[in-house]
């Protein structure tokens, strides 16, 4: 039986991989987005069905992944490209394995380090205002951070 430990282990690599892509293309292969989602639908499945986990402690995730997705519909109905689909499906893959606070964290912390990281290329000028970076690398550390100092890991 595949347990959280594993499950956060396997969303980590994932990440990895759709960072290097995010990195090296501004783009991230649907089927890296594809497998993320499938891990975190059999992660939920694991959590309510087999282990017995109350359906309360994904709602806090629910909420969450409700917002990132309304947010990504806005700004594609006003055609503002600033925001990434593959961003928003590895969110909402994300929140499916990690619960409420780490999710949040993990989406809180990877803001917080592109915005740094874009306002040091800013200040350096190595990019301007309407330059895009990845966020998909900021993602994957918010997440491994959330994970190594939320409640001692995965469980």
């Amino acid at each position: 039986m595949m347990n959280m430990e594993i499950t956060g282990m396997i969303l980590i690599i994932f990440m990895l991989i759709a960072a290097v892509y995010d990195i090296r293309t501004m783009h991230v292969p649907l089927w890296v987005i594809c497998i993320n989602l499938f891990i975190g639908t059999i992660s939920v499945y694991i959590e309510l069905n087999l282990k017995g986990c109350p359906l309360a402690d994904y709602m806090l995730s629910a909420v969450v992944i409700f917002l990132v997705i309304l947010f990504i519909l806005i700004f594609k109905l006003f055609r503002v490209e600033e925001v990434g689909l593959a961003d928003g499906l590895l969110i909402v893959s994300t929140g499916m394995i990690l619960k409420g606070e780490r999710l949040i964290m993990a989406i809180g912390l990877a803001m917080i380090l592109a915005g740094l990281f874009a306002g040091v290329l800013l200040v350096i000028r190595k990019a301007g205002r309407k330059s895009r970076i990845p966020f998909v690398p900021f993602l994957t550390v918010g997440i491994v951070i959330s994970i190594l100092f939320l409640s001692g890991g995965m469980t």
